[in-house]
């Protein structure tokens, strides 16, 4: 697969990870709807920092609620405000990964979403999964 291609599809994969948890947001009734924005930008950066400080699952469900609000209303998250946590998190999945490497382990565990939409991707079509 050429880089463009694997950009391409990689961009599409994050794309429709966010349209599910999107879905899955309104189909729980829209929690923070009616939340005034500075609102949901204080609660967004509370949770990002706890999320980051405790090693946490940027998955959060918490977290991907408001992300979903944000791009209901097409507002921008507030990056900015987290920006020392993202660099702390990005030092020490570094770390980690180089750990990993050096003990010959995988970068990616096989059961990560992402590593199993690719290999879905490349199965010949009409394969079972």
């Amino acid at each position: 697969m050429r880089d463009d291609d694997m950009t391409d599809t990689l961009l599409a994969f994050f794309e429709n990870q966010r349209m599910m948890e999107t879905a899955d947001y309104l189909g729980r009734g829209r929690a923070f709807g009616r939340w005034p924005t500075g609102r949901l930008r204080g609660r967004w950066v509370r949770v990002c920092r706890a999320a980051f400080a405790a090693d946490g699952d940027p998955g959060d469900r918490e977290l991907s609620d408001l992300c979903a609000e944000f791009g209901l209303r097409g507002l921008e998250l507030p990056l900015h405000h987290v920006e020392a946590e993202v660099a702390a998190a990005t030092e020490r999945a570094a770390a980690a990964r180089a750990i990993r490497k050096a003990e010959g382990r995988r970068l990616v565990p096989d059961d990560d979403p992402l590593m199993v939409f690719l290999r879905e991707l490349d199965a010949p079509r009409g394969a079972a999964n």
